[in-house]
């Protein structure tokens, strides 16, 4: 080994224990390409960052979001005070079966069941006989 690559792997191994993440790039590879800096920011993207699909990909980009992005920052505080809010509402108003069955029914998951004669017979014998026309 020579000693250009101790030293780099030396560096490496500090930086990862220091809890950074170091992106080889060897300049030799990319001497002939006419933007050697394009090729630099796509060793650190390929190297550094995790696709968005995994945890920590998803977390970098969120945490990015939230950096850049004022408005963003603006509508996910506004949308989780909007969303302390109805909560609190509708716990205070007691409201909170009948919306959670209307939000459960806006979103196709549960629909109610529509019971003929019969069916209203079967499941409620004893008030059904209470209220017989016959």
């Amino acid at each position: 080994m020579n000693r250009k690559s101790s030293v780099m792997n030396y560096l490496s191994a500090n930086l990862k224990r220091k809890g950074l993440k170091p992106v080889w790039f060897n300049a030799w590879h990319h001497r002939e390409e006419p933007s050697v800096l394009a090729s630099i920011l796509a060793n650190v993207h390929k190297q550094a960052i995790k696709p968005w699909w995994r945890l920590s990909g998803l977390w970098f980009r969120l945490r990015l979001l939230w950096r850049r992005h004022w408005l963003w920052k603006a509508l996910l505080i506004m949308l989780f005070a909007s969303l302390a809010f109805m909560g609190t509402w509708l716990s205070k108003t007691e409201k909170w079966n009948e919306t959670w069955r209307y939000a459960l029914y806006s979103l196709k998951i549960e629909q109610p069941a529509i019971l003929g004669e019969k069916g209203f017979r079967q499941l409620c014998p004893e008030w059904a006989s209470l209220h017989d026309d016959s």
